[in-house]
This record gives structure tokens, C-alpha cells and sequence, in this order.
């Protein structure tokens, strides 16, 4: 059924409050510890898709590769300042339910978009989850069901969203309050109200040269180097400096012998610690 809405008056919304921004924060903190391993993988992986757009012949235009292949890039620089350290990855909202106060990114970073309101509103149903138990004999299994939750979303842009259809959403959301709209019925129906907040500041870990102790830590583990370019990445520990370059020792005991100036800003902020007196 198609739904109209009436925009109601509200005054500006707030910022979220510190606690719940240092909570996310802390949170944020927790899942990028977890996830360590699997943003490494991540680099890797998406190093080996930019470099394939790179070489595609498959685009109809120049410009439509170049829209592809800067998307990849960001893409890949994400899952590089990820792995350097240099960036958290945001906390997800829960699995299970929704509530005014809660703060992090979608499950899925997707929405069913049931109806665009504005330039920066959209209603839209989230997916959750959530474990019920059926009992078998004397045996009560878990089993996982799905459900959707209608919500109202705000601080997007809409412009290329279609009533009906996934939209993409990796922003994080506040779960400021709730929002109420009048249905095709001439009823009312109140709904949560998701809003995006920009917390690139509040996720962004300042880079310094690690500590002795640090240094001489991360020289004994494996870690992903990249070059300069952002093309290429290797998963090596650093084996010192030979000649004027840097050696890199592979998990199979080889080894890569690079200059600095081959390597990304980040490795070599890196070897600034690994290498100081």
C-alpha cells in the first residue's frame, strides 16, 4: 500500500550525548581488536579487485571506470588505515533489537527502502534477528528467524534510492527518538528515527611512531606493508635494514628487499619506530 507522509515540526536535533558517544567509541574499540585478522584478509582481497578494475576492458566509458576504480581505491585505503591502526572500525547497532540510545552502523549496512520522503528522509525497514528454540523430543533447538522493523532514517542522501528497492547505508546511526507519520488511512503510525551522525573524528586513532617497547614488539609479528601507490600489499615482519634497504621477511622465511621510498607513508611512520636509537 502506498504510504504519504506529513513532514511534523520538530525542533533541531541534538549531538549525541559524550557518554554515549565515548560508549560507542569504546565499543568501536572492541570490534576492531576482534576483527583484526579479517581486515588484514581484507586488504589483500581488495588490493586484488582494484588492481583487476585497473586493468578491466570491460566499462563502456573511461569515466564510468574511473567512477569504479576511485571507489575501490577508498574502499581499499578504508582497509588500510584499518590495518595500520590508524582507524577503528565503527561498532554495530544489536542483532536482535532496536531502542532510543543506541548508536552504531546497520547489520548489514543495508535498508528496504519502503518510501523516499525527502532529499535527506526515507522510510525503510531494517532487518534483525533473533533466536527462538524449538523443541524436538526432549530436545529444545536453537533456531535463528529474521524479522523486519520498520524505521524512519534521516541525515541521508536519497537522491538515488527507489521506493521498493536495497539501499546501501554504511553510515553510522543514533537512535535518537522516535517519529510519527500520517498512513494513506488518515491514522498515525510512531516509528524509531535512525539518524547518521558523522563520527569520522571520534574514529580516527592518532598516528605516532610506536614506543621501543612497540617497535621491537611489531618488528618480531607479521604485518601488511604496502606501497607507495596503494597497488600492492605484503604480509611480512621486518627483517632490518641491509644496504640502505628495508628487508622484509615473508611467513616462508623469504625475503623482499624494498627502499623507503617504495613503501607507503604509513610503513614508513612505521620504520621511523622500528629503526630509531
Amino acid at each position: 500500500m502506498q504510504l504519504f507522509f506529513v513532514l511534523l515540526l520538530a525542533a533541531d536535533r541534538p549531538k549525541p550525548p559524550d557518554e554515549l558517544m565515548a560508549a560507542f567509541v569504546q565499543a568501536s574499540k572492541e570490534e576492531t581488536a576482534k576483527s583484526r585478522a579479517f581486515w588484514a584478509r581484507e586488504t589483500t582481497n581488495r588490493t586484488t579487485k582494484l588492481a583487476a578494475l585497473k586493468r578491466s576492458r570491460t566499462f563502456t566509458t573511461d569515466a564510468e571506470k574511473e567512477v569504479a576504480v576511485r571507489a575501490a581505491q577508498e574502499r581499499l585505503e578504508e582497509a588500510q588505515q584499518i590495518t595500520r591502526g590508524q582507524r577503528l572500525v565503527p561498532a554495530k547497532l544489536p542483532y536482535e533489537k532496536l531502542a532510543v540510545g543506541q548508536m552504531g552502523t546497520l547489520v548489514d549496512d543495508r535498508v528496504r527502502v519502503r518510501q523516499v520522503v525527502d532529499k535527506s528522509s526515507l522510510l525503510g525497514e531494517v532487518t534483525l534477528s533473533y533466536q527462538t528454540y524449538e523443541v524436538v523430543g526432549r530436545t529444545a533447538l536453537p533456531e535463528q528467524k529474521f524479522r523486519d522493523e520498520l524505521v524512519w532514517i534521516s541525515g541521508v542522501s536519497t537522491e538515488t534510492f527507489v521506493d521498493g528497492k536495497l539501499a546501501t547505508l554504511p553510515q553510522v546511526f543514533w537512535v535518537c527518538g522516535t517519529k510519527q507519520y500520517n498512513t494513506a488511512l488518515g491514522g498515525t503510525k510512531t516509528v524509531l528515527e535512525l539518524r547518521a551522525v558523522d563520527v569520522s573524528e571520534a574514529l580516527t586513532v592518532a598516528s605516532s611512531p610506536p614506543s621501543k617497547s612497540e617497535a621491537r614488539t611489531e618488528a618480531r609479528e607479521l604485518r601488511t606493508w604496502t606501497d607507495a601507490t596503494g597497488g600492492f600489499t605484503l604480509q611480512a615482519k621486518f627483517g632490518g635494514i641491509v644496504g640502505g634497504k628495508v628487508v622484509l621477511v615473508k611467513e616462508d622465511g623469504s625475503k623482499v628487499f624494498v627502499t623507503r621510498e617504495q613503501l607507503s607513508k604509513g610503513d614508513n611512520d612505521c620504520l621511523d619506530g622500528l629503526t630509531k636509537k
